[in-house]
């Protein structure tokens, strides 16, 4: 659903290109942590944060400043998907992408689009299957390799 939609109406020639200063050569994964949610599937998107390892993440890369007004053509999925552990969606967005957006090496727009593909995949595997992957306090961690593929980091 999310694919088709992009396909119509998102942003695909779009490339804001101020990028990270984080050693990308150094990253060996992903993950994609999720909070529990009242919404219609119990979970929403916390963050899509590179790693280096299991206990070393880069962080704060990038000066580049956050701009609401790129994300408009992602705005419906955002607000069915991603929702504030705390404060507005709009300041926590800007939080996730200020802390580990601007280290991916993405674009804003490329970020939050690559979060919400992911989400789609896990929301495929059911939330018995998220709730395996559980690492404290209600986030649950998914990893993904480098070519976007569900399943484990070799760190």
């Amino acid at each position: 659903m999310f694919e088709s939609y992009m396909s119509k109406y998102g942003p695909k020639n779009v490339l804001f290109t101020a990028r990270s200063f984080a050693d990308m050569s150094k990253v060996k994964g992903y993950y994609l942590a999720l909070l529990e949610s009242k919404s219609i599937f119990p979970y929403s998107i916390h963050g899509l944060w590179p790693q280096y390892d299991k206990d070393h993440w880069p962080q704060f890369c990038s000066k580049q400043k956050f701009n609401l007004e790129r994300l408009e053509p992602l705005f419906p999925h955002l607000h069915a998907n991603w929702h504030s552990s705390r404060g507005t969606e709009q300041q926590f967005w800007k939080h996730e992408w200020e802390k580990h957006g601007a280290c991916t090496g993405m674009s804003e727009v490329e970020y939050f689009r690559k979060a919400l593909e992911c989400f789609e995949k896990i929301k495929e595997k059911g939330i018995h299957w998220i709730q395996t992957h559980e690492v404290k306090n209600g986030i649950h961690a998914i990893p993904f390799s480098l070519d976007w593929q569900i399943g484990h980091l070799n760190f």
